[in-house]
């Protein structure tokens, strides 16, 4: 039965049984025989239950080393994804906190913006209404001094003294050089520089007037290149013009029948510097340099060329020659 039967244990148990039976009937031979096979099923038993427990320790082991290294490798994956997260956190922190700062420089950028363009629109405003009232002060000069001229030309008609009428008229031709100024100033959009070429040509039309019921026939010519000068610079060349050419006209052609007065402005060969030239081909300077120097026109010049840090040049050359070096950057 222990034969047909594939249970150890059960034969360990038979085999124990066998032996004492054999004991009992005093067959010790059997006894031995059986109880040995009851040893060796017994100690199978026992090696077959340490091998088992081997292989469940050997198991358990490799078990909990496989747990603990998927532990560890779900640690890790955890840490890796809360390493990330914490990370996309901060990125989303910073892009939150970056998007508020952009957007505040921008509001800040577009206030500034606003607030300058105000400033410039105000600014602009300003300026247009300054320069409109500018030009009206440059039209109430200019008819002021246009009435003065007027009471001058009605007080030297009426004057009986012949040297004072020249005065008058003298100073009559100098408020003229003002208002020609102030005319153009009205006229254009700069208020603080003048085209000379525009200038000195409405002061020679003024002086052409003059010269219109003279005995002598003069023609008065004129080559101004065409640049913008400072009225500070403006007005005493304008001046200038003005005695060089009243002088011209009362005394170079006493003793002509026609005569021809040059105004030339242009650049001199000497970086920045210009140079203004008045000539005729009349009779020339006296050779009297006092009576030169104690002329009120030719005080006024000298006047005005210091006052423009020029040089004045003074010479007969087939007439009288003037001529003023300047240098309009140290103006």
């Amino acid at each position: 039965m222990s034969k047909e039967i594939d249970d150890i244990e059960f034969k360990k148990s038979l085999e124990k049984v066998a032996s004492q039976i054999y004991v009992e009937f005093d067959n010790y031979k059997e006894a031995f025989t059986h109880y040995e096979n009851y040893i060796i099923l017994r100690d199978s038993i026992f090696n077959e239950i340490n091998t088992i427990q081997s292989m469940k320790a050997e198991l358990g082991y490799e078990f909990d080393k496989k747990q603990a290294s998927a532990k560890y490798e779900n640690d890790k994956i955890i840490y890796r994804l809360e390493s990330e997260n914490k990370l996309h956190k901060q990125l989303r922190v910073f892009f939150i906190i970056s998007i508020i700062l952009i957007l505040g420089l921008l509001f800040f950028a577009k206030r500034a913006f606003d607030n300058k363009k105000k400033v410039a629109d105000f600014m602009a405003s300003e300026n247009d209404r300054k320069e409109v009232l500018l030009q009206e002060v440059h039209h109430r000069i200019n008819n002021n001094l246009q009435i003065i001229s007027s009471l001058l030309t009605l007080q030297a008609n009426n004057a009986d003294n012949e040297k004072l009428t020249e005065y008058l008229l003298q100073s009559q031709n100098r408020i003229q050089s003002l208002s020609a100024l102030h005319e153009l100033l009205y006229d254009t959009n700069s208020p603080l520089e003048i085209n000379m070429k525009d200038y000195i040509h409405k002061v020679l039309d003024f002086h052409r007037e003059v010269a219109d019921p003279l005995r002598c026939r003069i023609t008065i010519q004129e080559n101004i290149d065409s640049v913008k000068f400072p009225t500070k610079l403006a007005v005493p060349l304008a001046l200038i013009v003005n005695e060089l050419v009243t002088n011209a006209l009362k005394y170079a052609f006493t003793d002509k029948s026609e005569g021809i007065i040059n105004v030339k402005l242009s650049k001199d060969s000497v970086e920045g510097n210009w140079c203004i030239i008045i000539s005729d081909n009349g009779k020339g300077l006296p050779e009297d340099t006092k009576k030169r120097k104690d002329s009120l026109g030719l005080k006024l010049v000298s006047i005005m060329t210091k006052q423009i840090g020029g040089n004045l040049l003074s010479k007969n050359e087939d007439g009288a020659f003037f001529s003023v070096i300047f240098n309009r950057t140290k103006i």
